[in-house]
């Protein structure tokens, strides 16, 4: 049954699977041409590793540089598919980490607007505390000169912008109830 599925199927020539690659959409995407694309090829020497291969192209967008060596690595390993070797499992690794990197770096954008949000309201109540301390020594210092409570809840200089029940100011006091 499953010989049947994969035999009815038709299997992508690896020009095909190199075109539908999401790493050839994404470029596509950003305007680089199928010429260009094609032009993209490693100079390298005999026994160089496969991080230091160069390479070339025709009028490469300068901010896409990254992206030409790792397009040029998926051609590389689709295209002229090399042997077992260190190369081809770097290569692998480097396309893999490209493929992941968009996923790690949104990933990172909203961990990092997470932990901006904890300290905007980690900073919104240290502030709302000291309003509130600030807002209790006005009271206790109108107290000590005389004012009662439900003075104190009246006057906005010292009970500031919330507003305040003689209950509350006598809670605040730790009066007893009259």
């Amino acid at each position: 049954m499953t010989e049947e599925i994969m035999r009815s199927q038709p299997v992508p020539t690896p020009g095909e699977y190199l075109e539908q690659h999401p790493i050839t959409v994404h470029l596509r995407s950003l305007g680089l041409q199928p010429e260009l694309l094609e032009s993209v090829r490693f100079k390298r020497r005999e026994g160089e590793e496969f991080s230091d291969w160069a390479v070339f192209s025709r009028a490469w967008p300068v901010n896409l540089l990254h992206d030409r060596h790792v397009y040029c690595t998926l051609r590389w390993l689709i295209l002229d598919d090399p042997p077992p070797s260190r190369d081809r499992r770097d290569a692998w690794d480097a396309i893999a980490r490209y493929m992941a990197d968009s996923t790690y770096k949104a990933g990172a954008a909203i961990r990092a607007a997470r932990a901006k949000g904890l300290e905007k309201s980690k900073d919104t109540k240290r502030k709302q505390r000291e309003t509130a301390i600030k807002r209790d020594r006005r009271i206790h210092d109108a107290r000590t000169a005389g004012k009662k409570p439900k003075q104190i809840a009246g006057d906005k200089k010292i009970r500031g912008k919330k507003k305040l029940s003689a209950s509350q100011v006598r809670k605040i006091l730790k009066l007893p109830r009259p």
